[in-house]
């Protein structure tokens, strides 16, 4: 055998080497991809609910359920946020009261204190002046 016929054998051996090579590697690779599409990757949430909303997309009768349920409990949760904001609003009105109930209750607590001082001391009239005073107070 000549010289050149030994080194196109040998570079065809080569070949067919990288060749087997190849479609081994190449079988991988489909079975891997074969695993992959069993493990059926999800769609995300905010595609579907893209392709459900849009009224241009072609549904079927599940799907229009759907994009009218969306819309239902979307409506709701707006309806309940202000419900909820004017709930909100009366809480904070309803604290402010109580502060304000607070400061009124210690108020009263010093005007009877210092009733009860008078009345101790023996000065009845200052001490009914003082609860007298009060209640007109109160009343005007």
């Amino acid at each position: 055998m000549g010289e050149e016929m030994q080194l196109a054998l040998e570079h065809t051996l080569k070949t067919m080497r990288k060749l087997k090579e190849a479609k081994a590697e190449i079988e991988r690779l489909r079975a891997a991809m074969s695993d992959a599409e069993k493990a059926y990757q999800a769609t995300p949430a905010s595609t579907l609910e893209e392709q459900i909303m849009n009224p241009c997309i072609a549904k079927n009768e599940r799907e229009w359920w759907a994009a009218a349920e969306i819309e239902r409990l979307r409506d709701e949760v707006e309806r309940l946020n202000e419900r909820n904001a004017e709930y909100i609003g009366t809480i904070d009105r309803l604290r402010r009261r109580v502060a304000e109930t607070d400061v009124e209750i210690e108020r009263l607590r010093d005007v009877l204190k210092t009733a009860i001082r008078q009345f101790e001391d023996g000065n009845r009239l200052s001490c009914h002046r003082t609860l007298c005073d009060e209640v007109h107070g109160r009343q005007t």
